[in-house]
């Protein structure tokens, strides 16, 4: 549910960036840097989540210890067992309902500003245009209602005094404040959930007319004045709301007061700093108090290995499987091999240096590979599958069962037919998908299973299936790979994780 984590980062910082507005900077007088403020404040809403400094992050955090377990059978690669590979049956799930419930919510706010803008187009095909080099004026007869959008300019014939209403608006069409409104206009369509977004296109709108309103009374012959105009002005009809409109009754009473208000003094502008210690506990926030994996850009990576630090390998010798040619039978889950239990020396995370991704045998790397024994083949993946970050974080565990066919000693048309979350899926895949060697295994199809589990200082498994696997209440099943072709099985690989508790 990235998309979701995603969309609740970015509206905590868009609501923590219009309280700093409104404590700080609403009352003052610098309303261009007012409009520039919340304009930014909007876009880096939506910045912030994506962007993380990783060396913020504590040491124990980049430098994790991962225990590798390898059990071995005494008799390995002689069980069958047909294989199945049916897609997993999809459930409606609460993560569904969200999803739909947020496009319904979108399509509906997307409805509404199509039939704004049509009821626009259709008034300038009505209207008496007249044209200007700078703006088209729309004559509405018998009408009393003044508004502006890009360079339309509304106006209705029973209105008086339209010359100074005419010089208002055209601040609105000569600073581009219709491309703001429909800026705010595609937010509330993706943040229609969130109340704050409809408190901040009102902030803006009203930045909007204190502007057209101070350049208009400076052509006046002073503010008390226009303010007389105003109030004699009130009661006409307003526009659309993604227009700017001259008549706003609720607005008139602020509009006053901030045209007669003293002017803010050189040592406000020092207020609109405060931007740069938000962003900055923001971005803080983004590395620190959020786990995610949506992040697109590290100012400061770090070089530490993000996912394990060092690996402990163990071979346990589980109990002999006899071999059964005649299994027709879906294979039984085979139960985790045991967690060996750290080492002392290695549970201070501090002592232990970060090590580079483990290099391939010599045997590996060469042109034409040389026969490798399936203990080798073990001990590479084990060496190489990495425990997934966010899934170690989440202690999120259980057994991914991978299938592959061996033609003259090499690995072909690998396939995962048992899932557990697309990373570990992934690693899996990736790390048998690398394996360059020649196994001494005879032709045909085999399966291996791998398992992620994670224990704590006290020796405890704390890793649980993910919640899409873990819905049906039960252990999932290995599912039948069909191809009428047998897969024989090889040895299981517990790739497990040591976390703090």
């Amino acid at each position: 549910m990235n998309w979701l984590h995603y969309l609740l980062e970015a509206n905590i910082y868009l609501s923590v960036f219009y309280a700093a507005y409104c404590l700080f900077l609403n009352k003052e007088t610098y309303y261009t840097l007012n409009r520039v403020y919340l304009l930014l404040s909007c876009t880096m809403a939506f910045i912030l989540p994506l962007v993380q400094v990783s060396a913020l992050k504590p040491a124990a955090e980049s430098a994790q210890q991962t225990y590798i377990t390898i059990a071995a059978n005494s008799q390995h690669g002689v069980t069958l067992a047909p294989v199945n590979n049916q897609p997993p049956v999809n459930h409606f799930t609460l993560q569904d309902a969200i999803l739909y419930l947020y496009i319904i919510g979108m399509a509906v706010m997307a409805l509404l500003l199509f039939i704004k803008i049509g009821r626009l187009i259709k008034m300038t095909a009505r209207g008496n245009t007249i044209l200007n080099d700078k703006y088209k004026l729309i004559g509405i007869e018998s009408s009393n209602t003044a508004f502006s959008f890009f360079n339309y300019l509304f106006i209705g014939t029973k209105i008086n005094g339209s010359d100074t209403i005419i010089r208002h608006e055209l601040v609105h069409i000569k600073q581009k404040h219709s491309a703001d409104i429909v800026f705010m206009e595609i937010l509330r369509i993706i943040n229609w959930f969130n109340p704050i977004i409809y408190f901040v296109q009102i902030s803006l709108k009203t930045v909007h007319e204190y502007i057209a309103d101070e350049q208009t009374a400076a052509r006046e012959t002073d503010a008390f004045t226009y303010s007389s105009f105003l109030v004699a002005n009130a009661y006409g009809i307003g526009g659309s709301s993604v227009t700017h409109s001259f008549f706003n009754y609720n607005l008139l009473k602020k509009r006053i007061i901030m045209l007669n208000q003293k002017r803010s003094g050189n040592l406000a502008r020092l207020k609109y700093l405060v931007a740069v210690p938000i962003c900055a506990g923001m971005l803080c926030a983004s590395t620190l108090a959020f786990s995610k994996n949506y992040a697109l850009v590290d100012l400061a990576p770090t070089h530490n290995q993000p996912l394990a630090a060092k690996a402990l390998i163990t071979v346990q010798k589980a109990r002999p499987q006899k071999s059964n040619p005649h299994l027709q039978g879906a294979m039984a889950d085979q139960k985790a091999p045991n967690v060996p239990v750290a080492p002392p020396e290695l549970n201070d995370a501090a002592k232990l240096p970060p090590l580079p991704p483990p290099a391939l045998p010599v045997s590996m790397q060469a042109d034409t590979p040389i026969r490798t024994t399936t203990d080798a083949f073990y001990k590479y993946i084990a060496k190489t599958v990495r425990y997934p970050a966010v899934e170690h974080d989440e202690h999120i565990g259980g057994r991914v069962i991978i299938t592959f066919n061996i033609v003259d000693g090499k690995i072909t048309d690998p396939k995962i037919v048992r899932t557990l979350t697309p990373a570990m899926d992934g690693e899996v895949l990736r790390s048998v998908k690398a394996f360059n060697g020649s196994l001494d295994l005879k032709p045909g199809y085999y399966s291996m299973p791998l398992s992620f589990t994670l224990i704590d200082s006290k020796d405890n498994q704390v890793a649980h299936l993910p919640k899409a696997t873990a819905a049906d209440n039960q252990t999932p099943k290995v599912d039948v790979y069909i191809t009428s072709k047998l897969s024989m099985s090889l040895n299981e690989i517990a790739v497990v994780g040591y976390v703090n508790n």
